[in-house]
């Protein structure tokens, strides 16, 4: 080595500055999320300053053990929060209990997209020691009504099931026990229901074709027109810690998702559920959950808590007797995405012995009552939907309220609690419009004494805009709690301004702004 050169001491670069100085640099916005993700790859020592910030700008604190993740889609390319999650287990643990991932929903003409991503998920909870809330949403709310998923060929479809069944086994192996599927849309045309009625009369199969059918052993058959061999998810063969289960998706109540449900349910000692029915129509939908249904409640016989959104009202008999067949059942909360002034139901082969809470329409609530298929109800909570035509709600609300008058003297030493559980786009407005026919029902009002409101609270600010609310709630002279759940958070400000407008209420005891709770008497 040269003389010059043998003092010579080398310049300092990025990985010998102290990691308060890496953090103050990599927080600078001339680093971009990417850069930051490649820093991380470096070495060792970039590797947690550059990800702490990377996970800071994704909205991501791990020190709460929550993680939500949004995956990108593949035209865009990733780096994405996925990757830097696990490219951080590379070289530390993770202590995650609740996660959320969010998958660009895949296209109508392949699946090459979302199975990528169920590879890249399964490998990230691979790595996890256990979790115990996973929720896995495919895309936004927009696809949610999505008709396909795939076309459906033996190819995709086996691609397709064999990722997507590896990710849920992964997921309810891991002590996982709750798990939620939001939006995603069953595989077009891939199955049949196969109806074999062979068994029954063919004069009663003329007369009676809805009830032959419904009778008979219908069965899924892969469809012809796609491919020839019968795919599945893999099933759950082990036990699972699984306790509740929220599917608001298609892709698990019909086939091929349909088996890895009902193997988690057999596998598990599931007790709540929570189901929201897929729209639009499947063409033979009564059919349909008359085959599926009756599995779903062999296989979860510990049931305790079930919950059904967007029922329609031609299929409300199907879902009450399901329902009943849940013989232990306490909580049900059963809501119609349809329902019309010609709503009929039967009789119920079987009361609901142990179920004390329900959650429905009035309608519904009355056609229980009138059979006596409630011998053990404690709280009743009526859901009151806007409508145009204010006659409609008072002509189901005044008889339902009519027969829980009669019914409450049978609950003196348990009273029985109803609430009203009311479901609008402006909450003011929805009260301006009620409040004055509905006096004529207000000797019936006594009995609620809970209102939860569903819908915008902005209009309730500024003062003036309160007094319809306040209106309407007077009709309510025995009401303890009120409810207001909306989609916005708002300053406390004017949530307090709505408290003070309330506190003349004679009743009124608390009241719940989206999670918060406030109460009136201990205001000044």
């Amino acid at each position: 080595m040269p003389r010059h050169l043998r003092n010579f001491e080398p310049l300092a670069s990025l990985m010998d500055l102290p990691e308060e100085l890496l953090l103050y640099i990599f927080e600078q916005s001339i680093f971009p999320p990417e850069s930051l993700y490649y820093m991380a790859l470096l070495n060792r020592r970039l590797h947690f300053p550059a990800l702490s910030v990377y996970f800071s700008r994704h909205g991501i604190d791990l020190a709460t053990k929550s993680v939500t993740i949004h995956a990108k889609p593949i035209a865009i390319g990733w780096p994405d929060s996925l990757s830097a999650l696990r490219i951080y287990l590379c070289l530390d643990s993770l202590d995650l209990q609740d996660i959320t991932c969010v998958l660009p929903h895949p296209s109508c003409a392949s699946t090459r997209q979302i199975v990528a991503h169920m590879n890249r998920l399964q490998c990230f909870m691979s790595r996890l020691s256990s979790v115990k809330t996973v929720k896995l949403e495919f895309g936004d709310d927009h696809w949610e009504l999505s008709m396909c998923l795939s076309t459906g060929t033996d190819e995709a479809l086996g691609n397709w099931a064999r990722e997507f069944g590896g990710l849920l086994n992964c997921i309810v192996t891991k002590g996982c026990e709750s798990f939620t599927l939001v939006n995603g849309t069953y595989m077009a045309q891939t199955y049949d229901l196969v109806l074999s009625n062979s068994l029954i009369p063919r004069w009663m199969r003329r007369i009676f074709p809805a009830r032959a059918a419904s009778a008979s052993n219908s069965k899924f058959q892969r469809s012809s027109t796609q491919g020839t061999i019968t795919i599945r998810l893999p099933a759950v063969t082990q036990r699972i810690q699984l306790k509740s289960l929220t599917v608001h998706s298609a892709t698990l109540l019909l086939p091929p998702g349909l088996d890895w449900t009902l193997s988690a349910l057999r596998q598990s000692r599931l007790t709540s559920l929570a189901l929201s029915i897929p729209l639009p129509r499947l063409g033979n939908d009564t059919i349909i959950w008359q085959h599926i249904l009756p599995l779903v409640a062999s296989a979860a016989p510990h049931l305790t808590s079930l919950s059904i959104k967007r029922v329609q009202g031609e299929d409300a008999d199907i879902f009450l007797a399901f329902a009943a067949r849940l013989a232990y059942l306490t909580t049900l909360d059963l809501d119609f995405h349809h329902w019309s002034r010609n709503f009929e139901l039967s009789k119920l082969n079987r009361p609901m012995k142990r179920l004390t809470s329900l959650h429905t329409i009035p309608v519904v609530v009355e056609h229980l009552l009138a059979h006596s298929a409630l011998p053990s109800i404690r709280s009743i909570s009526l859901i009151w939907w806007m409508m145009d035509d204010t006659t409609f709600h008072e002509s189901f609300i005044r008889p339902t309220l009519s027969n829980l008058r009669r019914l409450s003297p049978l609950h003196a030493a348990c009273p029985l609690h109803v609430s009203l559980s009311i479901v609008d786009r402006e909450i003011s407005s929805f009260a301006d419009r009620t409040a004055p026919y509905l006096s004529a029902s207000q000797d019936y009002f006594p009995l609620i004494q809970t209102i939860q409101m569903h819908g915008k609270y902005r209009d309730l600010v500024p003062l003036r805009h309160m007094n319809p609310l306040i209106q309407f709630l007077s009709l309510f002279p025995c009401i303890i709690d009120l409810e207001l759940d909306t989609d916005e958070t708002f300053p406390e400000s004017d949530v307090l301004e709505l408290m003070q407008s309330l506190g003349s209420h004679p009743s009124l005891e608390r009241v719940l702004v989206d999670g918060r709770t406030y109460s009136v008497a201990k205001l000044p």
